[in-house]
């Protein structure tokens, strides 16, 4: 990552209009969501030449047209130092 160079990583769910209404189903989205976050997050962290921030940190349930998605978004900075 180039200095002061920011990326953001995101991750989210498919949508489904049905399904994310159940509380199975949207406590399922959110692992599910969760776990390719955090390895994305590993993967760019990894492959960062140095120290990184993260900034700007959300979970979220997000509406779009076709029903609810399991949204996680993180913004990584080099650190400085």
């Amino acid at each position: 990552m180039p200095d002061n160079a920011k990326q953001t990583v995101q991750t989210r769910t498919e949508s489904h209009s049905d399904v994310a209404t159940s509380e199975a189903a949207r406590a399922y989205q959110a692992a599910l969501t969760e776990r390719q976050f955090g390895e994305a997050l590993v993967k760019r962290l990894r492959e960062a030449p140095g120290p990184v921030t993260l900034r700007n940190f959300r979970e979220e349930w997000v509406s779009t047209e076709e029903g609810l998605v399991h949204e996680f978004t993180v913004e990584l900075e080099a650190a400085e130092g």
